[in-house]
Formats: C-alpha cells, sequence, structure tokens
C-alpha cells in the first residue's frame, strides 16, 4: 500500500484497510465487523477500484450502507440504496477554528428539541402541506441516515 493517496493521508481519520478499502473515522468511533466485511465484498466486485467506509458505516442488505464507491466502467445500482440524491457537500462557513469547541458546539447542538418553530410553519407552509407527513421533518436533514459533519481543510491540493 504505497499510493500516493495512502502516503497523503497517513496519520489522519483515513484508514487503509488494503489497497482498495479504506474508512474514515476516528479510533474513538466503533464500526460492525460485518459492515468492514461488506466493504471487501464490494471491493471484490468487477472494476471496483476503490471503496470508502465514511463515519456513519454500517452493515447493509448485502453491501454496506455510509460508504463510497469508486468503479470504471460498469454501474452497481444496488450499491446506490433506496434514498438516491443523499450525498455529501462541502460548504465554506467563516467559523474560525482557533475559536471552535468540538464538545461546546456538540452540546449546542444537541439541546435542541424542534426543527422548525410552529408558528414558522404555520406562517409560512401553505394550507395544503398543513397536514403532510414529512411537516415534522422541515428544518431538519431528515431521519435515519443522514448527518451534519464539520471539518477543516488543512490543504489544497489542486486549486483548479
Amino acid at each position: 500500500m504505497t499510493s500516493l493517496f495512502t502516503e497523503w493521508y497517513m496519520g489522519n481519520y483515513i484508514r487503509p484497510l488494503s489497497d482498495a478499502v479504506f474508512t474514515i473515522a476516528s479510533d474513538d468511533l466503533w464500526i460492525e465487523s460485518l459492515a468492514i466485511q461488506q466493504l471487501h465484498t464490494t471491493a471484490n466486485l468487477p472494476n471496483m477500484q476503490r471503496v470508502v467506509g465514511m463515519p456513519d458505516l454500517h452493515p447493509g442488505r448485502g453491501y454496506p450502507i455510509g460508504a463510497a464507491f469508486f468503479s470504471v466502467g460498469r454501474f452497481y445500482p444496488a450499491l446506490v440504496g433506496n434514498d438516491i440524491g443523499c450525498g455529501m457537500a462541502l460548504w465554506q462557513t467563516d467559523i474560525l477554528t482557533r475559536k471552535y469547541n468540538a464538545d461546546k458546539f456538540e452540546k449546542r447542538l444537541s439541546d435542541l428539541d424542534d426543527v422548525a418553530e410552529e408558528s414558522w410553519l404555520e406562517e409560512n407552509l401553505p394550507s395544503a402541506f398543513a397536514q403532510h407527513p414529512w411537516r415534522s421533518s422541515l428544518g431538519s436533514i431528515g431521519g435515519g441516515n443522514h448527518f451534519a459533519e464539520l471539518q477543516q481543510v488543512d490543504q489544497i491540493i489542486n486549486a483548479e
């Protein structure tokens, strides 16, 4: 495992498990062994180049959930799952890392009670949606296996 990818990321939270299988997770994160087995199984599919388990990695029905896959010349619909469109995005914030305290931020977020103020919903939500089942999710990132994560970019390798 002497690829540029592996060498550059050594010492961070990216862990190579083989030449094609990696996880991105802190040392404190527990990941089910079945999910790791499923990463390796997926890596053995024809034309699969890389398999990466994310911090929310967990076992699925044959293939892992919470992972990214890179294959060449072949598409695997079974790897998309049932929440197509669920993905990752990079957003720039004005949070200064020298003033950021992860524990305090996590505490503030865990103290949130509701996703959207009832008064805001009554004022802004069209009446046709007043009793819609997804109303309770407005202002959230959804239910199930969805999460928000803050990271700091340490180095830009190619600005183009």
